[in-house]
């Protein structure tokens, strides 16, 4: 049964399973992206042990040992631009992917992520969690399923639409994937054939129990929504959405949608639905409990209805289908989506269950009646095409090549295409391009022409293959604007790049030497986090283990740790300022160190 109660977290669904797994390859993909909203997810793999560290050199750790396991596809065109500058950025570089709208006036539209952990002993562990969130910030309403499973011997038809839409995925991005994380994307699809899923409480005692309906280019044939009641929860909704979600227009119905949607509707199913439906509109007052406040009790937590939701029943059963299509002729007809149907019990998984005002969310339902739609203006035209136009030319590949000095580098950007424009777009209209670390040096492309043009930086962490691309037009109230980060192909990225943003990052020996215990944890050594931090070996509470012990441990468990640690090292002694964070004594214990991990390699 739904419940407005069950508060989920997204790194609380990709957690490890159990102690002693760890995360070997997961892929999500995504509408809209926000890179802010990506950073914290690493923790989340990482494990529940380390999801209250959430300082920037916690994070920033947990991206370096997670980036290579991590592979986001996203809609080109909708990765929303950061409100201000953030390294930490950098190191979500190799993991963000973008995809190519699947045709003309449709989207990649898929809430998905697909994951396999794994033990010392080699025991697999998979999970899907499929919902209607983007990753964003936003703070909607929405749905999620998350589902467990294991891989067994033979292969399973009812995986066959995610493994098929897993594979697809490195395809479909213009600039292509690299080869080493298509192979592993394509391990990762190969083995979700193979995996049997837990089954749900209260489901059918069928084989049958679950489906994933996949929509697209490939799509198969469209899932049976006959029924004699059903729940339509949709935040967008028209007229052909509607004949897809109740095709006979039989039977009961409560349709939850936005007043703005459902007043757009056409003429003939506004009169149906006002003698056949119980039409509503969520309670945007409604607040549910705060787990993390005593003091606040109930506060305004969730704003606005995202989720996408049908529950059919039929053969006193219910089908219940969630994930990202919405009741839209585009959704159903063309888009990228993706929905989960299980198969429950009516009095668990049905539509009263569902609603029910004791138990449901039925209690943050209002009734709504239809009015006279909202019309549209020509600033919400030029918007809607704006946005068409942005998803075209965040399409296109684009080249970031570092040239001229080390310490004081140029990036020349270009495209391999001309820059297209919309059709009819106002005479006023600009379009700018600006580097993700440089803002306020845009340059202004001509439409028709490729993109061609030269940042001078003042540091190598200025190096970026983010992009942020503009298309405006208008004054004061009437200014049309529309934002879009774009990710370039970096070419001669100085090997050092990373490893300077974070000795940007340390500034203190205590920092030092709490991040490379961070590393060692993070890596696979427990208990090497103390809480407390004051004098002893290289400074740590006496009575804790120090850095001497965790750096000699990780020589013999895991020497690839020490490579990590030495790079920063050097690249804080560069510096005057990066040898003062360096503890009392570490000129002289390191090269020993250094000299272990040599000798070490050579043996091996």
């Amino acid at each position: 049964m739904l419940s407005p109660d069950d508060r989920t977290l997204l790194v609380d669904l990709l957690a490890p399973p159990d102690a002693g797994f760890r995360l070997e390859r997961a892929v999500a993909t995504t509408f809209t992206l926000h890179l802010t909203a990506l950073l914290p997810i690493p923790l989340g793999l990482a494990g529940a042990d380390l999801s209250s560290f959430t300082d920037p050199l916690s994070i920033l750790q947990a991206i370096r040992n997670y980036s290579d396991r991590i592979d986001i596809f996203c809609q080109a065109g909708h990765v929303s631009v950061p409100s201000q500058r953030n390294d930490l950025l950098a190191f979500l570089e190799p993991m963000v992917h973008q995809v190519k709208a699947p045709r003309p006036g449709h989207l990649f539209h898929p809430k998905l992520w697909v994951l396999r952990f794994a033990d010392d002993g080699g025991e697999e562990r998979y999970r899907l969690v499929c919902g209607s969130r983007n990753l964003t910030h936003d703070r909607a309403w929405d749905v999620v399923i998350s589902l467990e499973g294991r891989r067994t011997l033979q292969r399973h038809a009812v995986n066959r639409p995610i493994a098929d839409l897993l594979t697809s995925l490195a395809g479909r991005v213009p600039a292509g994937v690299p080869a080493d994380r298509r192979g592993a994307i394509t391990e990762l699809a190969q083995g979700v054939r193979y995996v049997e899923w837990e089954r749900p409480d209260n489901v059918v005692p069928s084989k049958d129990w679950l489906a994933f309906h996949v929509f697209g280019s490939a799509r198969a044939a469209a899932p049976n929504m006959q029924g004699y009641r059903r729940l339509v929860v949709s935040p967008f909704l028209n007229d052909a959405g509607l004949d897809a979600a109740w095709p006979d227009g039989t039977g009961d119905c409560v349709l939850l949608s936005r007043a703005e949607e459902l007043n757009a509707l056409g003429d003939d199913w506004r009169e149906w639905l006002e003698q056949h439906a119980k039409i509503r509109v969520l309670d945007e007052t409604a607040a549910i409990p705060d787990p993390d406040s005593d003091e606040a009790g109930l506060r305004w937590s969730l704003s606005g209805l995202h989720a996408k939701l049908y529950i059919v029943e039929r053969n006193k059963e219910a089908h219940v289908f969630l994930g990202s299509a919405n009741t839209t002729d585009a959704a159903w007809g063309g888009n990228d989506e993706l929905l989960v149907e299980i198969v429950g019990r009516v009095g668990i998984y049905g539509v009263e269950a569902t609603l029910g005002e004791s138990t449901g969310f039925g209690r943050i339902l209002l009734p709504h009646t239809l009015g006279d739609a909202v019309t549209e203006t020509a600033e919400d035209d030029l918007r809607r095409a704006f946005e068409n136009a942005l998803r075209e030319l965040s399409a296109l590949t684009y080249t970031a090549t570092v040239e001229g000095e080390h310490e004081h580098p140029m990036l020349w950007v270009r495209s391999d295409e001309p820059l297209r424009a919309g059709a009819n777009f106002p005479p006023d209209t600009e379009l700018t391009v600006e580097l993700l670390t440089l803002t306020g040096q845009p340059h202004r492309p001509s439409f028709g022409v490729r993109l061609d043009h030269r940042w001078q930086l003042s540091e190598v962490e200025e190096i970026t293959p983010f992009l942020v691309m503009r298309l405006a037009s208008g004054k004061g109230a009437a200014r049309v604007e529309v934002s879009s980060v774009v990710l370039a192909r970096l070419v001669g990225d100085p090997a050092d790049r990373l490893d300077r943003v974070l000795a940007r990052r340390i500034g203190t020996t205590s920092e030092f030497l709490r991040f490379i215990l961070l590393l060692l944890q993070l890596a696979g050594r427990e208990g090497w986090f103390p809480e407390g931090q004051g004098a002893g070996a290289f400074g740590m509470r006496e009575g804790d283990s120090g850095v001497l012990e965790a750096v000699l441990t990780a020589l013999a468990t895991e020497p690839g740790t020490i490579d990590d640690i030495d790079r920063l090292v050097k690249r804080l002694t560069a510096t005057e300022q990066g040898r003062k964070v360096l503890p009392d004594g570490w000129d002289a214990f390191w090269p020993s160190v250094v000299g272990a991990r040599s000798r070490l390699r050579t043996q091996s």
